[in-house]
């Protein structure tokens, strides 16, 4: 009888968590909504002036925006 040894390497990956039931779907929140509606009725709205009638850091509103 002869054997055979097997090299078995294995890798240990990251638990993922488990995605959410609402993933992908878009949420939006009252902040959402007044931003739209301020860019809506000026048609269009300098960052700054998003960034302080959405009061948050202008840092913080490229973030906001591309969601």
């Amino acid at each position: 009888m002869t054997t055979q040894a097997h090299d078995t390497i294995t890798t240990a990956h990251p638990a993922r968590p488990p995605r959410r039931a609402d993933a992908g779907t878009v949420r939006l929140s009252q902040r959402d909504i007044d931003g739209l509606m301020l860019c809506g009725e000026h048609y269009g709205a300098p960052l700054d002036l998003l960034a302080a009638a959405l009061r948050v850091a202008p840092e913080r509103l490229p973030a906001i925006t591309a969601r």
